[in-house]
């Protein structure tokens, strides 16, 4: 049997990351089913479980020591970038180091580069990767700033980013639309969990924050690791829609006997009875746009920017609901800018699993978004995007999908921001179109990440490719076997 050690910083709060490392053991599985995974991550994942995939702590040598010597490839998986420290690097490659001690060959998977900020950074990238096997890359920038930094020794082929192997018809759209209906209800203005204090937002982020001190201090090895996307993947996702259903139903039970309050209706906000506007009597659909922000320090003029252009958006007839993303550290400036606006807004006030956060944006309409693996994800559920441009990477991506941009955080002005989410509301067909040609090309480059790190492991050990033939088999059978596979 083939033993996998999967190498990157997987934490307790981050959709995409989680939505990485499925897509990366759902496509390894799906090349070589007789397959034993090990994650090596700062804690145990808990918004589901991918079945007969283990995890190793990263901060117990033991473990980490373990792993290693009964493992046959390593792969390094996620994006290295020094932005946020240089410990995570040093973590990072110090196990790859180890595996290169232990004489394990290491492949980069869909590895993402950049930004590298600091001369210690690119030098500790350079020395790290010029002493891989081999290297894949999610996209050309990428591949560009290992060129810059000098990494010149094992081949870098571009594919794409493992997210892309992902495909949107895995998702139930009845669960997205019983996300808008709970999130609806909580944002009315006598729901118990509204308030100016925001005491269901602080209690939100503190069971959230003891998780993740109970993840990183309680690690048990051989443990499955959580993620879950398809029914073959997380058996937990059915438990997961039918309480998001009787949530749904209950809220919108409550909501049906109150009147003047809005209602969804397949998945999009409407107005109900009571309402003055002529528009909103005829109870037309109401186009939802997503906000997905990022705290910047020392810049507060973009919060009052966005609110601005969200408010003439709603005085149209829109919805806008803010998502804080990655939640602990969204929260904050989600609720700010929902305060700003002087229109009704939705709020998201609890943290989504992994396949709710897909649904969710499955059924936005089209997403502001100033993080790219929000962009990303979007993407790929087919929701058309405006992307804030923090660095060189939003660009492109925003480029190569052919997608809105609104510019630097520089260049947002209410009016220009306003412009750019209406054109992109009027080209979103021509828009999703491109997505749908786009994402056809995306899937199959993704897929060859998973196939060059298996051909190449296999070139160097061809009898690992039937360790894990069925027992029971004849000889006889084996050599046929083998001779259908060639």
């Amino acid at each position: 049997m083939l033993r996998v050690a999967v190498a990157g910083c997987y934490s307790t709060n981050n959709p995409y990351e989680e939505a990485e490392l499925t897509a990366v053991v759902a496509a390894l599985r799906a090349l070589t089913p007789a397959l034993e995974i090990t994650v090596f991550s700062h804690g145990q994942r808990k918004t589901g479980k991918l079945p007969e995939v283990r995890t190793a702590n990263r901060w117990n040598p033991f473990q980490l020591v373990y792993s290693l010597l009964h493992t046959d490839l390593v792969l390094s998986e996620g994006n290295i970038r020094d932005d946020q420290g240089i410990w995570p690097l040093l973590s990072h490659f110090g196990i790859l180091a180890l595996a290169r001690l232990f004489g394990k060959p290491v492949v980069a998977y869909g590895q993402g580069v950049g930004p590298l900020k600091s001369f210690l950074g690119r030098k500790l990238v350079r020395s790290a990767c010029n002493k891989i096997d081999l290297i894949t890359v999610r996209d050309g920038l990428s591949k560009e700033t290992l060129l810059e930094i000098g990494v010149n020794h094992p081949p870098v082929v571009v594919t794409a980013d493992p997210v892309f192997t992902i495909n949107p018809a895995q998702f139930d759209r009845e669960l997205g639309r019983t996300l808008l209906d709970r999130i609806c209800s909580q944002s009315m203005p006598d729901s118990p969990d509204i308030g100016i204090d925001g005491t269901a937002i602080q209690r939100a982020i503190i069971e959230s924050n003891a998780d993740h001190t109970a993840d990183t201090t309680k690690e048990n090895p051989g443990e499955p690791v959580s993620a879950g996307l398809s029914k073959a993947t997380a058996p937990s996702i059915t438990d997961a829609q039918n309480k998001a259903t009787v949530a749904g139903k209950e809220a919108t039970s409550s909501n049906a006997d109150t009147p003047g309050k809005a209602t969804t209706m397949g998945g999009r906000q409407q107005a109900a009875g009571g309402e003055t506007d002529s528009k909103a009597a005829t109870e037309e659909q109401r186009p939802l746009l997503g906000v997905i922000l990022q705290n910047i320090e020392g810049n507060e003029q973009y919060k009052k920017t966005v609110a601005s252009a969200a408010d003439r958006l709603v005085q149209e007839g829109w919805e806008v609901l803010f998502i804080p993303f990655d939640f602990a550290a969204d929260i904050h400036v989600c609720q700010e800018v929902s305060w700003i606006m002087q229109q009704r807004n939705l709020l998201l006030k609890e943290k989504l699993s992994l396949v709710e956060c897909f649904s969710l944006l499955g059924e936005l309409d089209l997403l502001l978004g100033m993080k790219l693996p929000a962009l990303k994800m979007a993407s790929v559920m087919r929701t058309p995007c405006v992307g804030v441009a923090l660095d060189n990477k939003i660009s492109r991506f925003l480029e190569m999908t052919g997608q809105a941009s609104a510019g630097t955080l520089d260049d947002l002005q209410d009016g220009e921001l306003y412009n750019r989410i209406k054109e992109a509301w009027e080209e979103r067909k021509e828009t999703v179109t491109h997505l749908d040609q786009l994402l056809i090309q995306l899937r199959q480059q993704s897929w060859e990440s998973a196939g060059i790190a298996l051909s190449y492991f296999y070139s160097r050990q061809p009898s690992k490719r039937y360790d894990g033939r069925p027992a029971g088999r004849s000889e006889h059978q084996g050599k046929a076997g083998r001779a259908a596979h060639r």
